[in-house]
């Protein structure tokens, strides 16, 4: 309920500065609850989720809010702002072939390329791993999940963590310093 609400406020702040159907909207923050709060206020919106990591080179970051047209971005001054209430917000529908986020190739070859994931792909693969994964397991050990989010924000896997709060199970990002550090990874 906590995330919802939170998501809530956040999304009424973003569509009240335009985001909405596939618009993008970068998300530049910490990696933390607040980046997941930020990645469904966006998708609630309609806009579409442009993930970047707080390790980014600047002309990567540049070239990725450039290339996806992104000019509204959450980031801690975004989320310092006074916004309104909730209100009431309502999700917007999204269409299946509507696009839900955009991910960056590494650019080895040259500059990133944006690949578009659509809210059906998202939706078929929450599903999937629903019913293959989270679900069998949870039924196994019988008890709701604890699942450690470890990479990337900016590679398209990381949805696949996050489908466990659809399910009620919990999710626990790993900090950037944590991520880098087998050890203390091992200890989360």
């Amino acid at each position: 309920r906590e995330l919802n609400t939170a998501a809530d406020r956040l999304a009424t702040k973003l569509a009240g500065r335009g985001a909405g159907r596939e618009t993008p909207v970068a998300v530049k923050l910490p990696r933390g609850p607040r980046y997941i709060v930020a990645m469904l206020a966006i998708l609630k919106t309609g806009a579409m989720c442009v993930p970047l990591e707080p390790g980014m080179p600047p002309e990567r970051v540049d070239s990725i809010l450039r290339q996806s047209g992104a000019t509204i971005v959450v980031d801690e001054q975004l989320l310092a702002t006074r916004g309104d209430d909730d209100g009431g917000f309502r999700p917007a529908d999204a269409a299946p072939e509507q696009a839900a986020y955009v991910i960056f190739t590494s650019g080895t070859t040259g500059e990133p390329k944006g690949v578009i994931g659509t809210h059906a792909a998202v939706g078929a693969y929450a599903d999937d791993h629903l019913d293959h994964v989270l679900r069998p397991t949870a039924a196994r050990l019988g008890r709701p999940l604890r699942i450690a989010h470890a990479w990337s924000f900016a590679f398209d896997a990381a949805w696949q963590p996050l489908v466990a709060l659809l399910d009620g199970h919990g999710v626990h990002v790993v900090d950037e310093h944590t991520q880098t550090d087998a050890e203390a990874l091992v200890h989360v």
